[in-house]
């Protein structure tokens, strides 16, 4: 499924999965992802344990994930993948979904969209936005934000930044504040700020 179906699943279900695979090149739904799925339980986010996978090894992973969590009811283990754990201990993961803990979930952030197939994991799909897609995800940047974003500076931004979720966001935040008082973001604001990503490339 996409970022967007599985917000808007998560929102509407009971429990979380016991594994969760959040796919793709797109740094940014990731993190998010992960993010969504901690405020979905009080006990998920208040007992989340990050790991590196340069820094751990699957046993690790797996001990966090059958130890109980201290003082609740469930934890939440974020696994961000540098390169290929999750391919490289698929067996592992696929053992694990057999018969996973009761209480703690696994949150895998994989940066591609080649994973193998774990049956019972829920894979969410973080690619880049298709550029329909992501007018709506700059406009609405912009309105968290507190201002409105034309539709013209919008593809002038997308044009000089490039389509990085990261990188725009980072953007959208220096516009803000670069237009001040002024409610709207413009094209002159971009212009003023933003480079030529596609020349420097």
């Amino acid at each position: 499924m996409d970022f967007a179906a599985f917000a808007a699943e998560l929102r509407g279900k009971k429990g979380p999965a016991p594994v969760y695979v959040f796919a793709g090149p797109e740094a940014l739904l990731r993190d998010r992802a992960a993010a969504l799925l901690a405020e979905s339980d009080p006990d998920l986010g208040a007992n989340l344990i990050r790991l590196a996978s340069s820094e751990t090894d699957w046993a690790r992973v797996a001990d966090e994930l059958y130890t109980p969590p201290f003082l609740a009811k469930k934890k939440l283990v974020v696994l961000v993948d540098e390169g290929n754990f999750v391919h490289n201990h698929a067996e592992a993961i696929r053992g694990y979904l057999k018969q996973p803990s009761v209480s703690n979930v696994l949150a895998a952030l994989v940066p591609t969209e080649k994973v193998p197939a774990l049956a019972g994991a829920v894979l969410v799909e973080c690619r880049s936005l298709k550029p329909g897609d992501l007018q709506r995800w700059l406009a609405s940047g912009a309105q968290r934000l507190g201002k409105t974003l034309d539709r013209a500076a919008g593809e002038l931004l997308a044009s000089r930044a490039g389509t990085s979720l990261s990188a725009l966001s980072g953007h959208l935040e220096k516009l803000a504040a670069h237009a001040g008082a002024r409610p709207s973001i413009t094209v002159e604001d971009v212009k003023a700020l933003v480079g030529y990503h596609e020349e420097r490339e």
